[in-house]
């Protein structure tokens, strides 16, 4: 203020209008920046939206999809009925919800393991099978982040035999002692008996078989029928334990079963033990004119 040599003169109008339009153009810029700023991102749980994001979305917009779930990982052991691993099982793994979707499958290692990693959550149905054992379904869910294990116990397979029996065939009349038996193999190693791995299934073999008889009576009439008969092979290599369907002829069931409990095998081994085993015989009695 006390400065002589400063024009303290009024500013003319032209230079008041030329400094008034120089604020209005800086000022609009700065206007354009604070409308475009955008809050920090942060943190937003699954399927959930944020206040920001549903207040900018427009009306009748998608919202938007939550990031993928982490894949995770199925792992497992295969046992045998004598509690020994299993190698060589296959392992297939399917998606309930996808059946169109990739069906992985492997084989368990010697030690009887298997392992999958990169499976999205969800739930998994695990086929486990191996020939002479009966096939294993699970069901498993799997969560983001959490590797599920599962142990998988296998159980020796049934045996099934059809046999057909025409009527007016010659039947097995004679004695069982000098009929129908199958001759009998020499004894040979089984290599099942010194084997270390588990699984190592040996299957019976039939040494006497005798053929049922078609009943006269029936025969005459020219009737047939299907026996199923459910039977169980014991350690002894003989049968035991019949279970025949209801249904058909009483005679007809009584000729299957008097041939079928003359019928002896070799008995079925697990790892060179002997084991017991279901067994499912299914004799049909046709008639030649009736077909």
């Amino acid at each position: 203020m006390l400065d002589s040599r400063i024009d303290r003169s009024p500013i003319s109008r032209r230079t008041g209008l030329m400094i008034a339009a120089a604020l209005v153009l800086a000022t609009i810029p700065l206007a354009g920046l604070a409308v475009q700023a955008t809050p920090a991102p942060r943190a937003v749980a699954a399927g959930a939206r944020s206040p920001a994001a549903t207040s900018a979305a427009p009306e009748g917009a998608a919202p938007s999809q939550a990031a993928p779930a982490a894949a995770t990982s199925l792992s497992g052991t295969v046992f045998d009925p004598s509690g020994k691993t299993m190698p060589e099982v296959v392992v297939d793994v399917a998606r309930v919800a996808a059946s169109d979707g990739p069906k992985p499958q492997l084989r368990t290692g010697a030690d009887g393991r298997f392992q999958i990693t990169g499976l999205a959550p969800g739930e998994y149905e695990v086929t486990s099978s191996r020939p002479g054992f009966k096939k294993n379904v699970r069901r498993v869910s799997l969560t983001s982040g959490t590797p599920a294990t599962l142990r998988v116990d296998m159980q020796i397979g049934s045996l099934s035999e059809t046999i057909t029996v025409t009527a007016g065939a010659a039947p097995s009349q004679a004695p069982v002692a000098a009929a129908g038996r199958a001759p009998v193999d020499p004894p040979r190693p089984d290599p099942c008996d010194n084997s270390t791995a588990g699984g190592c299934l040996t299957p019976p073999r039939k040494l006497v078989d005798v053929r049922p008889a078609y009943p006269p009576a029936l025969a005459a009439k020219k009737a047939t029928a299907d026996v199923v008969i459910k039977a169980t092979l014991q350690k002894d290599g003989m049968l035991g334990d019949f279970r025949p369907d209801a249904g058909p002829e009483p005679a007809f069931v009584e000729a299957a079963l008097a041939a079928i409990r003359q019928w002896t095998f070799t008995p079925a081994k697990l790892n060179g033990v002997p084991q017991e085993c279901q067994v499912t015989v299914t004799i049909r009695f046709v008639s030649p004119s009736a077909s």
